[in-house]
């Protein structure tokens, strides 16, 4: 207990304290499962715990399985007279549904070969800057079927070193819109 890693994946439940007056009337419980249900929460939007981990003494083995957590089996850890009996509870990690997993076969496969490239490779050198360009029709083309203008050039990331594709050419249409202030930081 000594040290956190960070980048860990379990969540370890030091101890459960109900005042005496109030034992045996669900507090426990309703802690427990309330503790629970937050980890759960967190799990459902992106953090990385996976489960909780409990060491208790043999008598409160029963409180915790009413709370969702199973019995591992005798602990290794001595501290005390007493043994100590290990508990966990494994949280639901978020289930991506088939409708949100994109079809492969959808993707082009100059996107896949893109991206298997190391960053930065060949499109580096003849990158322009976006506002280089003296208007859109120096961006776009006709697509030659709707009218309709579809951006002539490849767009990768500004960043140096990076250069990752964003977007092949021949894929957007230009919309004209109102325009939107996009305000920006920098991360290292």
């Amino acid at each position: 207990m000594s040290s956190h890693d960070p980048a860990g994946t379990s969540a370890c439940l030091h101890s459960i304290c109900v005042r005496s007056e109030w034992r045996r009337k669900g507090v426990a419980i309703a802690l427990l499962k309330e503790y629970t249900s937050r980890l759960q929460s967190s799990t459902s939007q992106g953090q990385d715990v996976q489960r909780i981990l409990l060491i208790c003494h043999e008598e409160l083995i029963g409180l915790y399985e009413k709370a969702g957590y199973t019995l591992v089996g005798k602990s290794d850890v001595v501290h005390g007279p007493r043994e100590w009996w290990e508990m966990k509870h494994e949280l639901q990690l978020p289930q991506l549904s088939k409708d949100s997993v994109a079809d492969s076969s959808s993707i082009p496969p100059e996107v896949f070969s893109s991206l298997l490239k190391p960053s930065g490779s060949g499109s580096a050198k003849i990158a322009r800057q976006f506002d280089s360009f003296a208007s859109t029709q120096e961006l776009t083309t006709d697509d030659g079927n709707t009218g309709a203008q579809i951006n002539r050039f490849k767009l990768v990331c500004p960043r140096k070193g990076c250069h990752s594709l964003i977007l092949l050419a021949g894929v957007g249409r230009l919309v004209e819109a109102a325009s939107v202030q996009v305000s920006c930081i920098a991360l290292p």
